[in-house]
């Protein structure tokens, strides 16, 4: 399906700590789990040119941006990843409907 290697940063990281590892490993897919920590990477992401999504789970987006998305499941979160790099994805997974107000939610099949 899609390959990775997880790295990890302390939330009480700096923007410019949280750059260092992102740069350092060549993340093209950032994963944070609230707003706080989207912030420090909105900072830093024009200094990765390799980056090319965030996404954020457990909290709704406070704001719309550019590549940036949100689920509220983890289990959601490799399904974006998937889709990110271009790898097939079931296309009801992913469709979403205007009852959704969320930019970038991906809701539940089940629902």
């Amino acid at each position: 399906m899609c390959s990775g290697l997880g790295t990890g940063v302390y939330t009480t990281n700096s923007p410019d700590a949280c750059w260092y590892v992102a740069h350092s490993a060549e993340c093209n897919v950032i994963v944070v789990d609230s707003d706080k920590q989207l912030q420090k990477i909105l900072k830093v992401r024009g200094r990765l040119p390799q980056l090319r999504a965030i996404v954020q789970y457990r909290e709704p987006l406070q704001q719309r941006y550019d590549n940036v998305y949100t689920v509220y499941s983890s289990a959601y979160v490799i399904i974006i990843i998937t889709v990110i790099r271009g790898l097939p994805t079931p296309s009801h997974i992913l469709s979403c409907s205007p009852s959704y107000p969320q930019p970038g939610f991906i809701p539940d099949p089940e629902w």
